[in-house]
């Protein structure tokens, strides 16, 4: 049997205590915002710059608690609703004010049953019910504790988690093993493009030659759908987590359209999230996606990776940095000769498809675990 709790009834919604930036240090203790516990929950190491010591650590573990194994935290300004899992081996602290934490919980309910309702269609609308704020959205400590819960019996909720949990890890295991191939191409474009002799030989070309390159342009609003009608929509950083795309969106009148294979990422606000889409999708504004030519999908995708941080500093615009397609398309290089770019991709390009692979199998998984879980998180299905 299901009944429907408020979220306040069976956790406690609290917070971080605020560390101010005279404490913050060097090394120490990871000091966590929002943008670090987005990686986290893609299962990405997080870009930690900001620590806090060890000794203020204890003193506030002491004094009000840190989070352990089993509480969530939840994203609670701009990128609104993403849960995080607190594992065993977690060992940090996290700002105040964008994260919300949610620990304590009542007996009845598995903390795990909670983070995966929280990943579920319903419970993302019944989070937008109770958001605040027109520019900048937020969810707030009051809001949350009126969240309704549906909520099964115990058993009910662990046989749900154990299903979730076992796509889960299978998720986790090929993400790893992406990461490890992209440390293997990272490696070999190194041996072949920035290590070799040979490059002393290479002309200084424009990078542009090596791809089709299509600036995104965002479709009108009255378009937008969360129903799955037109095409996916890629409007910006909020529709990729980490290197993995994830549309919040659909278009029912699409405007530009990215092709199997393409090369995209983002070049508005955040840039960066290079990925290689294996389906097509419209492209708003602050996407772009290269149609690389032949023998060089590889080097393309590599290469771009390598040159973020340099596209960065050329990046314009006085309040959000842009990049142009001039940008992208006419940065100088030692453009490789066309014999070192087949070599590259006979060497590089079974990697690329290994990923293909890996990244269709977990879309697979994701698709069957998101099918599952409004029917395991309602106690629907039997198991």
């Amino acid at each position: 049997m299901t009944e429907t709790v408020l979220l306040g009834d069976v956790a406690e919604i609290t917070s971080s205590k605020r560390i101010f930036y005279k404490e913050y240090e060097k090394g120490g203790v990871p000091f966590l915002r929002s943008k670090e516990i987005i990686e986290k929950a893609a299962g990405k190491n997080p870009s930690t710059e900001l620590f806090i010591s060890a000794k203020r650590f204890a003193e506030i573990t002491k004094q009000f608690g840190s989070p352990r194994e089993g509480d969530i935290l939840l994203t609670s300004v701009g990128t609104l609703g993403i849960p995080y899992k607190v594992e065993a081996q977690d060992r940090f602290y996290f700002k105040d004010g964008n994260l919300t934490w949610l620990r304590k919980f009542r007996p009845d309910l598995n903390s795990k049953f909670l983070y995966y309702w929280l990943t579920s269609k319903a419970g993302k609308n019944e989070l937008e019910n109770h958001t605040i704020g027109s520019t900048q959205k937020a969810l707030t400590i009051q809001g949350l504790k009126k969240v309704k819960l549906p909520l099964p019996d115990l058993k009910q909720q662990e046989l749900a988690v154990g299903m979730l949990d076992s796509i889960d890890q299978k998720i986790a295991i090929n993400r790893r093993m992406n990461e490890t191939l992209e440390k293997i191409g990272q490696v070999l474009f190194k041996h072949y493009f920035i290590d070799n002799p040979d490059r002393k030989n290479w002309g200084v070309r424009e990078i542009g030659q090596l791809f089709d390159l299509r600036m995104g342009l965002s479709p009108k609003g009255y378009s937008y759908n969360k129903d799955g009608i037109g095409s996916p929509l890629l409007n910006g950083a909020a529709d990729f987590i980490g290197s993995k795309i994830s549309p919040k969106q659909y278009t029912s009148a699409p405007t530009r359209i990215s092709k199997v294979g393409d090369i995209i990422f983002c070049i508005r606000g955040t840039i960066g999230n290079v990925v290689i889409g294996y389906e097509e999708y419209c492209i708003g504004r602050g996407v772009a996606a290269m149609t690389p030519k032949k023998n060089a999908t590889s080097y393309v995708y590599f290469s771009t990776i390598q040159a973020i941080d340099k596209m960065k500093s050329a990046a314009s615009g006085s309040v959000i940095k842009g990049l142009s397609k001039y940008d992208i398309s006419d940065r100088k290089t030692e453009v490789p000769s066309e014999r070192a770019l087949e070599n590259y991709e006979k060497q590089a390009f079974p990697i690329i498809e290994h990923l293909r692979i890996n990244s269709e199998e977990m879309q697979t998984l994701i698709t069957l675990r998101d099918s599952l879980l409004p029917r395991l998180i309602s106690g629907m299905l039997a198991i």
